[in-house]
């Protein structure tokens, strides 16, 4: 327990012993702290306050600046800006989590995602840009001279992005709990404790987007990327010298103790089959060529030349966590296996627990709650 925050934390423990978190307790992940965190809790809210504060200094002004911010973003921000979009809380939380329950076919993710952004790079991002347009239907729209298309593309849109937050609200929701504990209070039990986080981080994310659009979007995802990349690679540098599995280079440290995590880790088709490992792929690589959040950066720079450097920069900003997650997976699974108990089989760690397994392995290695809270 936190010093300084024994009411809060024994209100959120006390309601959490009479409300299960959603329509079922499993959605918690075993062995996550549940409780409020004083230190991690000024790290998270200072966040949110930063984000607010962009959105203030960047408020939109006119159309371009609401929608494809001025266009005058440049090639190395934008990519920034495209590893955050990349890099939201189902990527940051759930590479790891997809290869350490699935071991070698998770890594089809990382692929399928990485080579999109070829695809994108090559045949995609400076024909986007040429066309000028504001949204991915206007493209689609003018590019067939089809009200249909547009149409289609419009709904095609709307469904991604519903698809596509859902993995951010369970993220939300996920670490809101580890960090502020049970604040189902505040909403008079109408809502549970996971579902009051998602409510108030969506609030707080629709809140400066609607300050200030496409512009403050930007300046905020390029502030969230450096914070995410920091945390995560100190995280998995700092949990694998902790856990005495690795020391300064973990991506290439981790390779020696795959043996030890099991066949279902390591052998190559053990959680899918070969034609599996293949459809995933390449559904992945033409999947993240439709991803609206993604094809919008590129009506954000000056140029088809900016269109093209940005997904480039984009690229390597998201390598960065991409080449990490495997290591991350390895580190976090070998955890488990000596903290909690068996990773595979019956009854194994669960899909909730792999879920938060960055979380939960920082966690499992004995570090501050802090430290843990911030990554």
């Amino acid at each position: 327990m936190i010093d300084g925050a024994p009411m809060l934390a024994d209100l959120a423990i006390g309601a959490m012993e009479t409300m299960p978190l959603q329509s079922s307790e499993a959605l918690l992940p075993e062995d996550l702290n549940v409780s409020f965190k004083l230190l991690p809790a000024i790290i998270v809210i200072g966040m949110m306050g930063l984000f607010i504060v962009a959105g203030f200094m960047f408020q939109v002004a006119d159309t371009d600046d609401m929608w494809v911010a001025g266009r005058s973003i440049g090639n190395i921000e934008n990519g920034m800006a495209i590893g955050a979009n990349w890099m939201s809380a189902a990527t940051y939380l759930g590479v790891a989590a997809t290869v350490a329950i699935s071991g070698v076919y998770g890594l089809a993710y990382v692929i399928g995602w990485t080579t999109g952004y070829f695809i994108l790079l090559i045949f995609m991002a400076a024909q986007m840009r040429r066309f000028g347009k504001y949204t991915a239907p206007d493209f689609v729209g003018d590019r067939f001279n089809s009200d249909a298309a547009r149409a289609l593309a419009a709904l095609t849109t709307f469904l991604i992005g519903f698809v596509y937050a859902l993995g951010q609200a369970r993220g939300m929701g996920l670490v809101g709990l580890y960090i502020l504990g049970d604040w189902s209070v505040i909403t008079g039990g109408a809502l549970s404790a996971y579902q009051t986080m998602m409510v108030i981080f969506m609030v707080i994310t629709v809140g400066y987007l609607s300050l200030s659009g496409m512009l403050g979007a930007t300046k905020n995802m390029v502030l969230q990327y450096v914070i995410l990349i920091v945390a995560f690679l100190l995280g998995l540098v700092v949990t694998g010298w902790s856990g005495g599995f690795t020391t300064v280079l973990p991506q290439l440290e981790y390779g020696m103790m795959i043996d030890s995590l099991g066949s279902e880790f390591s052998a190559p088709f053990a959680g899918g089959s070969y034609y599996l490992w293949v459809a995933t792929c390449f559904s992945l690589v033409f999947g993240t060529c439709g991803l609206p959040h993604v094809l919008v950066r590129f009506y954000t720079v000056k140029n088809e030349r900016v269109a093209r450097w940005s997904c480039t920069w984009g690229l390597f900003f998201i390598s960065l966590l991409y080449l990490s997650a495997p290591a991350f997976a390895a580190v976090g699974t070998a955890l488990y296996g000596e903290e909690v108990g068996a990773v595979y089989g019956d009854p194994g760690m669960t899909s909730a627990a792999g879920d938060v397994l960055v979380v939960l392995a920082a966690q499992l290695a004995g570090l501050p709650s802090w430290f843990v809270g911030f990554v």
